[in-house]
This record gives C-alpha cells, sequence and structure tokens, in this order.
C-alpha cells in the first residue's frame, strides 16, 4: 500500500484522470499546480489537499514514527499559501 504522503493518491469511483504530459512527478509538483489552479488527477488533487492539511495541523510524533524516513518538506511558501486558501 502507499502511504499518506507518498503523492500517488488512491483512484476512487468517479475520479477524472487527465494527462498532464509526465510519467512522475516532483514531490512537490502536485502542490505547485494545486496552487496555480492547474488541472491534475483528482486523486493527486486529493493527497495534495490531505497532505497539507497534516502539515497546517502538526505531524504527530506517533505518525513520524511509521513512515521509514521522514516524510518530504513541503516549501514554506506553499503551506502559507494553503493556510490563506483553505482555513481550519
Amino acid at each position: 500500500g502507499s502511504n499518506i504522503l507518498d503523492g500517488a493518491g488512491t483512484l476512487a469511483p468517479g475520479d477524472v484522470v487527465i494527462d498532464v504530459g509526465t510519467v512522475a512527478m516532483s514531490p512537490n509538483e502536485k502542490y505547485f499546480r494545486l496552487m496555480a489552479g492547474q488541472k491534475q488527477d483528482e486523486c493527486l488533487t486529493r493527497a495534495a489537499i490531505k497532505n497539507l492539511k497534516m502539515y497546517r495541523d502538526g505531524i504527530s510524533a506517533d505518525l513520524l514514527a511509521k513512515f521509514k524516513k521522514p516524510p518530504p518538506e513541503v516549501p514554506a511558501e506553499v503551506l502559507e499559501w494553503f493556510c490563506e486558501n483553505y482555513p481550519a
């Protein structure tokens, strides 16, 4: 299975899947696409929002202990944008 921060997301029935012209993307590309309002697969949008909520609200030590390696850091400007546009 995939973990919450791997960026792969999970397709759900009814998801719209689009071709953005890449096979793989950098860990932060889904966040920058969300910020720019660019189209991306719905599962990536959900993963980006879920991950950013977790970073905004704070990642618990218990959750961090479940990872084999530390999750990728989210650029400060992305988290700032998210907090302004998706208030808790």
